[in-house]
């Protein structure tokens, strides 16, 4: 009787764990599946912060006419760069940023006009960036204000053209205008470093 029973004991246990690593097998895919699942509505978050960026660049040129349209496209080529400049020149100026200029029905969108306002206004900032920075001398000042303005720029027509290029827009007349205002800022920036480096007489006084 009792090597009946030890048996009985024996096979209880055996069909036991037999019963648990069956359990556990079939666990593994749904724990496999949870994960997935988690991974994947990791990507829709990063997805949909995206596509919320996205929507308030877009939205932002408060323009009545499509992306398609060359006006609209730039519109939000200068929003971007805008936003991205007082990004990068807040953690300079701080409260001292002056109101950002507003986009209107009857502004200029060519690439002439979008470069100078947005050389305007970056380069608007150079007297602020001093009066933050006064232990560097004033090659110092300037070259750290352009470097600033210059990643800034940079960062915000990439931007711009991640959006039109998601929107299949980013090509023809479209694409020709936001390179030729990349052109012209980055003439204009060095027009403006050049300007205002003091020049050899200068120096000799």
């Amino acid at each position: 009787m009792e090597i009946k029973s030890t048996r009985n004991i024996a096979q209880y246990a055996s069909v036991s764990s037999q019963a648990e690593k069956n359990k556990h097998k079939a666990s593994e895919p749904e724990q496999t599946q949870a994960s997935q699942e988690v991974d994947k509505k990791n990507n829709m978050s990063v997805n949909q912060i995206t596509k919320r960026l996205m929507n308030g660049q877009i939205l932002a040129a408060q323009e009545k006419v499509t992306l398609a349209s060359g006006d609209q496209s730039m519109a939000l080529l200068y929003r971007s760069a805008i936003d991205a400049i007082d990004a990068e020149l807040d953690l300079v100026l701080g409260e001292n940023t002056p109101a950002k200029p507003m986009a209107g029905a009857e502004i200029d969108y060519s690439p002439a006009a979008t470069a100078d306002r947005i050389l305007q206004f970056a380069t608007g900032f150079f007297a602020l960036h001093q009066q933050q920075n006064p232990q560097s001398d004033y090659e110092q000042q300037l070259n750290s204000f352009m470097d600033k303005i210059t990643k800034a720029i940079d960062d915000g027509f990439g931007q711009a053209k991640e959006i039109l290029s998601g929107l299949k827009v980013l090509q023809g007349d479209i694409a020709a205008g936001v390179e030729s205002t990349y052109e012209l800022i980055q003439t204009g920036l060095a027009k403006f470093k050049s300007d205002m480096l003091p020049s050899s007489n200068d120096l000799k006084e």
